[in-house]
């Protein structure tokens, strides 16, 4: 006699054998697309967009960024090859390296 446990398991495995092999044999889903109905596209969208936007007076937040940028090219033209360490001589000596712990040091 089959001990119960064993049929169990056996009952399992092959149920899921029969899934796994139900899954790929099956035919695959038939898909139908779906026709949408044509639509003219009104003419030249984004260049009414354009012109809507140069006829605005600017906003504060473009003001603001046209000023720093402004400023910004300002400080670029009067030193363009500036460099932040212009006084410091170039090092030429030797550079100590710090010195290994002693083994028992915590």
């Amino acid at each position: 006699m089959i001990d119960w446990r064993l049929g169990i398991s056996l009952g399992l495995a092959s149920a899921s054998l029969l899934a796994c092999l139900g899954y790929l044999l099956a035919p695959p889903w038939q898909v139908q697309t779906i026709d949408w109905p044509s639509t003219a596209m009104p003419p030249n969208v984004q260049g009414n967009v354009d012109l809507d936007k140069s006829a605005r007076p600017p906003s504060g937040e473009v003001k603001a960024i046209a000023e720093f940028e402004a400023a910004a090219d300002a400080i670029l033209r009067k030193a363009p090859n500036a460099q932040a360490s212009v006084d410091v001589p170039p090092l030429t000596s030797r550079i100590p390296l710090p010195r290994r712990r002693p083994a028992d040091a915590p």
